[in-house]
């Protein structure tokens, strides 16, 4: 078999094509990042993904995924604490409103 030259714009449509196959089947399509680290933290990076025996990409997908959910968590624990807050305000008023009610019923309770 003779070693053919297949041209890069037919390489380049089989991998479009090939992705868009692929996310029709709700399969995860990686992209390339080009990110920058300080170099020490390069190295802590290099030494835990050989410690753990994987690559430093897969490192970095882990820690994005925590941070996000993590961030999510928060963004949760906010919207409940002001829910919670607001929602007190609204049940002292609602005993306000009845304290007078309350008080002429409790006298009938004796």
């Amino acid at each position: 078999m003779k070693n053919e030259h297949v041209p890069v714009a037919k390489i380049h449509t089989f991998m479009y094509t090939l992705n868009a196959y692929f996310k029709h089947l709700g399969e995860n399509i990686m992209e390339h990042l080009s990110i920058t680290f300080p170099e020490t933290l390069k190295a802590a990076l290099d030494l835990e993904a050989k410690r753990e025996g994987t690559k430093r990409s897969t490192l970095i997908q882990k820690a994005v995924l925590i941070y996000l959910k993590l961030k999510k968590q928060k963004t949760t624990q906010d919207l409940l604490k002001e829910g919670y807050l607001e929602m007190a305000g609204e049940s002292e008023r609602l005993l306000n409103e009845f304290k007078d009610l309350d008080a002429e019923s409790f006298g009938y309770a004796d």
